[in-house]
């Protein structure tokens, strides 16, 4: 069994997931399992006072972000023909009280 790894992500930029799912499967030849923790909180104001650029980074990282891990930790799993669970538990934690699961 191999030991446990970190690498730094940032989910807002897609070269990077891409980068980081690339590293998981050169270090440890496969991957099993997404779970995907990046979410924040972003701007708490009304919309007369939204600020768009807290706004836009908001949306980089809860859907953006999301969508881009997904999107290349289910590449990885498909090209292995293997079925297995993606989980995210960022925002929606806070939204739905729970992490949302996702089969492929």
């Amino acid at each position: 069994m191999s030991k446990p790894s970190y690498r730094h992500c940032d989910v807002r930029d897609e070269k990077q997931v891409e980068e980081t799912v690339n590293y998981t499967l050169s270090k440890h030849g496969k991957l099993d399992i997404l779970f995907s923790n990046a979410g924040i909180i972003g701007p708490l104001t009304g919309i007369l006072d939204l600020d768009i650029e807290g706004f836009d980074n908001t949306m980089a990282t809860n859907v953006r972000g999301v969508a881009a891990t997904i999107k290349h930790a289910a590449r990885a799993m498909v090209d292995a023909n293997r079925k297995n669970r993606l989980v995210d538990d960022g925002q929606n934690r806070k939204i739905t009280n729970g992490p949302q699961f996702f089969y492929i």
